[in-house]
């Protein structure tokens, strides 16, 4: 007999046995999630009813980038001539909670940073001998769940490729700051990811100088040469590396991957 989960609100179940494996089954599933929860005590300092902020750092996928080129209707041979560049940001939600309408800061760069178990406990141990000597408790790895997440990437404020982009005005969807080598991009609006899922978030839309090129590489193709875009970076931004699709009069003409680029530089 088939029921509907909806409609059930509490499961009897007559035999014992079954019972007593359902209860050991449900204990261990408990003790499996708090065996690795610590209970932490904060204390204020002052008198009074005051409102408290907490904020903690999580471990979290490296987010990645993707960018498209868009090449205006009434494209020339001229020297050099302006496009479209749009950047999106793909982000991976991988805890147990959804982020609704959270605030979100992109860092490009690589921050220097190091993996110290700073949770389990560390014991100095004596010895017989006559120097002394320390051993330490190995230190676990923390490895991130390897569950394979499903490629969802939902819309963020997607902007629609028109013939007419050219002649809009670029939209501002972030705030950036430079922090020494790296650079911080300020999300404007807020974003809703699922738990588990991915997101595509649009960092970027800027007018940038470009031109018509030929690229010969005679170690991959020999006959003839390549039909390339150079372009210069004036967005004011430092763009991190990534794949790049090319549109012309909305049809997709080309790809490729391009490294981080810095402000001014030509790729």
């Amino acid at each position: 007999q088939i029921l509907s989960l909806d409609k059930i609100t509490s499961i009897q179940v007559n035999d014992e046995s079954i019972q007593k494996q359902l209860m050991e089954s449900m204990l261990i599933n408990r003790e499996s999630k708090i065996k690795g929860q610590k209970e932490i005590t904060i204390t204020a300092n002052g008198e009074g009813k005051r409102q408290v902020n907490l904020s903690y750092f999580i471990e979290a996928p490296v987010w990645k980038v993707s960018y498209r080129v868009i090449i205006p209707d009434d494209s020339s041979d001229k020297e050099t001539e302006n496009y479209v560049l749009q950047a999106w940001a793909i982000v991976d939600n991988i805890t147990e909670e959804s982020w609704d309408n959270v605030r979100l800061t992109l860092i490009s760069g690589e921050p220097h940073s190091c993996d110290v178990d700073l949770f389990n406990p560390i014991y100095k141990r004596s010895t017989t001998s006559n120097e002394p000597q320390i051993e330490l408790q190995s230190r676990s790895v923390r490895n991130m769940a390897s569950n394979r997440m499903p490629q969802v990437l939902h819309q963020q404020q997607m902007l629609p490729v028109a013939n007419n982009m050219m002649t809009q005005a670029p939209v501002d969807n972030t705030e950036t700051k430079e922090l020494g080598d790296l650079f911080q991009y300020e999300i404007v609006h807020p974003v809703s990811v699922s738990s588990n899922q991915s997101a595509l978030v649009p960092i970027a839309e800027k007018k940038v100088t470009g031109a018509r090129v030929a690229v010969f590489n005679p170690e991959k193709h020999g006959s003839h040469p390549y039909s390339a875009i150079l372009l210069v970076n004036n967005t004011g931004l430092t763009l991190e590396g990534g794949p790049c699709s090319v549109i012309e009069s909305g049809t997709f003409i080309g790809e490729c991957k391009i490294d981080t680029v810095q402000r001014g530089e030509r790729k």
